[in-house]
């Protein structure tokens, strides 16, 4: 699903640029398809119209395709930059857990104590 958005984003921008370019050359009369054309619809103004709506349409293609591609490439690399944040802070949070967990023996009676103790749990007495 993840890279279909990119897919979808950049079949967008091609057809868009092929509706673009036909009904670019049905206004100006430029293809051969235009004969066949003429032979289907009589009218001139009416191919012409249906030229504009082409290049409306390719140009519309076109802008979403781009915005799909362009959003999902951010995306990624908003994710990319999740992941590294989250990695980082996890890493301080260990290193912060390991430091609080670590203990030291009271000066006057030997009992283990936490690193960050002021007064020793058993006897009380200050550990400055």
């Amino acid at each position: 699903m993840k890279g279909s958005s990119l897919t979808f984003g950049i079949f967008m921008l091609m057809v868009g640029l092929i509706a673009c370019q036909f009904g670019l050359l049905l206004t100006l009369h430029q293809t051969v398809l235009i004969s066949m054309v003429v032979n289907v619809v009589q009218d001139i103004e009416l191919i012409e119209l249906i030229g504009m709506v082409l290049q409306l349409l390719g140009v519309t293609f076109i802008v979403t395709g781009f915005v799909i591609s362009v959003l999902r490439i951010v995306a990624v690399k908003l994710e990319s930059e999740r992941r590294n944040l989250m990695a980082e802070i996890l890493s301080i949070l260990e290193e912060r857990r390991q430091i609080s967990q670590t203990t030291r023996r009271c000066k006057f009676c030997g009992i283990e104590i936490m690193e960050g103790d002021m007064f020793c749990p058993a006897c009380g007495r200050s550990q400055k």
